[in-house]
């Protein structure tokens, strides 16, 4: 082992380690040597070897794994941005106000985003949100309004005046002022709620059928009182004049309206203030029509609606003074 063995001793010692590889392990290689015949080198020169022995990490690799973390911390940045910017576009929307006013001098209809149908008299004045087809909520804020409201039982139908609100799931019914201080509702198909808006006042008023409603906007306390007493047919042809905007394509006189191409909407205003009813057009199409003729104070109201109906092909059903025009 010290170079002190001929060649043929050294090959079989060879050759006897290669077969028994774990003698090597009982042979102590530097038991004999002198300090002095040993090597030894200094830290620094350490260093320098292990570095050069070390394998060097791949820069091309370290920057692929720093381009994939970015782009995470980059897709979950975008996500939340985008996230924060739709609530907030959603939250705009909904703070979004359209409303609608009648100033024409007789009744007005309109349907809403959900289909539900409302009647403005002249000057009446409703606000609802942009997003009403979530949230049917109505701001009646002025005026007399009557509402057909399409039927759906996951989103309840709701108006709120002064602090009333009025609930419904599919029902007509129309909201007015009584006096300074007080609210007349009145259900005239289906079922209502009627109750504090604000919570204060916990009682809820329920109509199941045609009722009027009188209610004091300032502590919540209401009775059912009889419908005001309705004019005579005769009282309200002669009155009838009073409602006509300037310049109107109706001539009217104590005995006779006469209609000059004016618009179905405006036609049905005038039937229901000659014949006390509330007249619900379920398709909006009939509405836009025009229509030329006379209406005389001694005409029967089933008579006109049923030449109405042969004229435009629709039918009609009268129930409680409501006439459907189907």
């Amino acid at each position: 082992m010290s170079n002190q063995c001929p060649y043929g001793e050294c090959e079989s010692i060879a050759r006897f380690l290669e077969e028994n590889e774990y003698e090597l392990d009982k042979i102590d290689i530097f038991e004999d040597l002198q300090k002095s015949e040993l090597i030894s080198i200094s830290q620094k020169e350490k260093n320098r070897v292990f570095k050069l022995i070390e394998p060097k990490r791949n820069k091309f690799v370290v920057f692929k794994r720093v381009l994939a973390a970015a782009s995470v911390l980059l897709f979950i940045a975008f996500s939340f941005y985008f996230f924060r910017e739709n609530e907030k576009n959603k939250e705009t929307v909904a703070q979004v106000w359209i409303s609608i006013v009648n100033t024409k001098g007789i009744n007005q209809c309109y349907v809403l985003p959900d289909s539900s149908r409302v009647n403005l008299n002249p000057g009446s004045h409703i606000s609802y949100r942009a997003d009403f087809a979530k949230n049917r909520e109505v701001i009646q804020k002025e005026g007399d309004v009557t509402y057909s409201v399409f039927p759906n039982e996951k989103s309840p139908f709701r108006v709120v005046n002064q602090g009333v609100q009025t609930r419904a799931i599919g029902t007509m019914f129309r909201i007015s002022a009584y006096d300074e201080d007080h609210l007349m509702v009145k259900l005239l198909e289906g079922k209502i709620v009627v109750e504090d808006y604000n919570e204060k006042y916990p009682e809820k008023v329920i109509l199941k059928e045609p009722a009027t409603l009188l209610i004091n906007i300032a502590n919540f306390s209401h009775k059912l009182v009889r419908d005001r007493g309705i004019s005579t047919k005769q009282t309200r042809f002669r009155k009838g004049a009073e409602i006509l905007p300037p310049n109107s394509s109706i001539a009217w006189s104590n005995r006779l309206v006469e209609f000059k191409g004016v618009s179905n909407a405006d036609l049905f205003s005038i039937m229901e203030h000659l014949f006390a009813v509330h007249i619900a057009v379920e398709n909006p199409e009939i509405e836009r029509g025009n229509f030329t003729g006379k209406l005389y104070q001694d005409d029967n109201l089933e008579d006109l609606l049923e030449i109405f109906c042969q004229i435009n092909g629709c039918r009609y059903t009268i129930q409680d003074n409501i006439i459907k025009i189907k």
